[in-house]
């Protein structure tokens, strides 16, 4: 076998998890645009899709853009709630170290 020229890790998941800060940010979408805070349960088998899909699951009273945009202003106050792997620097430098390029794809 070859060996490789890069490491392509994906978006979320396995670095890092933004699954708790999303759940925080809808469950306030939730409270704003239906007027009760979106669950843990109606969130999680919902997790990673788009803002359309948000505003006919959770039966939301905003538009696309109102939804996008209090994401946009919410998301940052949730930020501290990111899982990143602890050993996530150690294998990214060992990978650059072997000469490897990384992207998050």
């Amino acid at each position: 076998m070859p060996r490789p020229l890069a490491i392509l890790f994906d978006l979320d998941g396995v670095l890092v998890s933004s699954e708790e800060p999303w759940f925080r940010t809808v469950e306030a979408a939730g409270d704003r645009f239906r007027g009760s805070p979106i669950t843990r349960e109606e969130f999680s088998p919902t997790f990673g899709q788009g803002t359309a899909a948000d505003i006919r699951e959770f039966g939301l009273s905003c538009s696309v853009a109102q939804l996008d945009a209090f994401y946009l202003e919410t998301f940052p106050r949730f930020v501290g709630h990111v899982w990143t792997d602890p050993e996530a620097a150690r294998l990214l430098a060992r990978l650059a170290g072997l000469g490897l390029r990384r992207a998050v794809v």
